[in-house]
Formats: structure tokens, C-alpha cells, sequence
């Protein structure tokens, strides 16, 4: 702290101090969820926001495939062990969806979006499910 009370840059570099929470699943098992840090919840935020352009650009099946990935991506970044460790690393998102019942899954990416507050993401999903919707109406109809 400097003298004035406030923080200084030295008095908060390595200070980060991730909160935890136990989440129950409906298979039964029970999982640990970590807050996000303000790089990995921008870098987050940043792939989401990237969905958008992918609906505006109009392409189905692209955009099908990265909402997965944009689920997968928050639960591997906020799934860890009980030593804080995470359970599955950047390039297994595959494994991660092969490894836990969708159910499960479900459970957990909704706990894990009000736990460390994507809000954004949840109108950036809102926003995607709208985009949808009317490219769905748009296709076969000769629109570009």
C-alpha cells in the first residue's frame, strides 16, 4: 500500500487470489469452479464477441461449432481439482466434452457463468440466439 492508503502496482503483482465453488451436478458428482482472471475473463469475452461476427457473416455451420467450443472454453478455464489445478487444459476441449455428460455440463456452464460473471456472455448469447433466428428465416430466400 502507499501512504495515501492505495494500492500501488507493487503491492498487487502476484496477489491474485482466485475464489472457489463446490457445484453439484445431477450425475451426482460434485465439482470445483474457479474465478476468472481479468485476462482470462477478457480473452473469454473476446471469443464470445467473436461468435457475433461469425452470425452476422451468415455461415450456420461455423457458428453451430464455435458456440460449442465458447462453452467448452469457460468450463475448461473454471474447472479445477481440489488443489486448484485445472482438470483439462487450453487444447483439450475435446476431451472435456467426451469426459462429462452433457447434463453435467449444462449444470456446470450455467453455475460457472453467474459465478464468475459473464453477464456480458449471457447477452452476447442472447444476441446470438436473436442473430440466428433470422438468419434461419433468411436462408432459401435470396437474401445475401
Amino acid at each position: 500500500m502507499s501512504d495515501n492508503g492505495f494500492v500501488t502496482r507493487e503491492s498487487i503483482r502476484g496477489r491474485l487470489k482466485r475464489q472457489y465453488q463446490a457445484v453439484d451436478v445431477p450425475s451426482g458428482l460434485r465439482f470445483r469452479l474457479q474465478t476468472l482472471s481479468e485476462g482470462e475473463q477478457t480473452e473469454y469475452e473476446g471469443f464470445m464477441a467473436g461468435i457475433l461476427a461469425v452470425a452476422k457473416s451468415k455461415r450456420p455451420n461455423y457458428l453451430a461449432k464455435i458456440m460449442r467450443e465458447g462453452r467448452r472454453r469457460l468450463l475448461q478455464l473454471v474447472l479445477v481439482d481440489g488443489e486448484g489445478v485445472l482438470l483439462y487444459g487450453p487444447e483439450e476441449l475435446e476431451t472435456l466434452a467426451a469426459d462429462i455428460d452433457a447434463n453435467d455440463a449444462t449444470a456446470l456452464f450455467d453455475a460457472a457463468k453467474v459465478f464468475v460473471g459473464a453477464e456480458s456472455e449471457q447477452q452476447l448469447s442472447s444476441d446470438v440466439e436473436g442473430m440466428v433466428k433470422n438468419l434461419l428465416g433468411t436462408i432459401g430466400d435470396g437474401s445475401p
